[in-house]
């Protein structure tokens, strides 16, 4: 009879293909949104990967325990989100990565002024206080800002409006309070 020689064989992790979907694709800074990922094995491979991802813009980050599918990040600036998702692979499937975007939008801003006292006469000193009203789909932020002839004051609030609120009258600067 004759023998073979033992052969071995050396079996590699299957590819995978990591895909990720941002809600809302449009959205405010300081809005949040839900990366959605998904882990799949290209053919020939079959199974369930298991193991971990990791969503991030560069700066922040979110994980993700498979078989979770989704983690929440918020957008801290306007412009594109760009997310990755790297899916660290397994002892059976090979890491991959996949990779979104969403439109971040600055939040809308109304301001309100008002004046005390409310019916001044000639040599009254009126403090005037304007109120800087950022809004975004979960949450309605106020920021207060108030000058006199002497002083400016701010109470922040968080997401913090930027900029300054310039008051005038009738053209003429009276007073500037930093949004800072």
């Amino acid at each position: 009879p004759s023998e073979s020689t033992p052969a071995s064989l050396q079996v590699a992790r299957a590819q995978t293909v990591t895909t990720l979907q941002l809600s809302p694709a449009q959205l405010t800074i300081g809005q949040p949104v839900t990366a959605t990922v998904g882990v799949t094995p290209t053919a020939p491979g079959a199974g369930t990967p298991t193991g971990s991802i990791t969503v991030s813009d560069g700066t922040a980050t979110c994980s993700i325990s498979l078989p979770a599918s989704s983690c929440p990040l918020t957008a801290s600036a306007s412009g594109t989100l760009s997310l990755t998702a790297q899916y660290a692979g397994d002892a059976s499937f090979a890491p991959s990565t996949g990779q979104a975007s969403a439109g971040v939008g600055v939040n809308a801003s109304a301001v309100d002024i008002s004046a005390t006292p409310t019916a001044p006469v000639a040599g009254d000193a009126i403090q005037l206080t304007a109120s800087v009203q950022l809004q975004t789909s979960t949450q309605t932020l106020r920021a207060k800002a108030m000058t006199n002839a002497n002083a400016n004051t701010f109470a922040k609030a968080l997401p913090t409006p930027g900029g300054s609120i310039r008051f005038s009258d009738n053209g003429k600067p009276i007073g500037t309070a930093a949004l800072n």
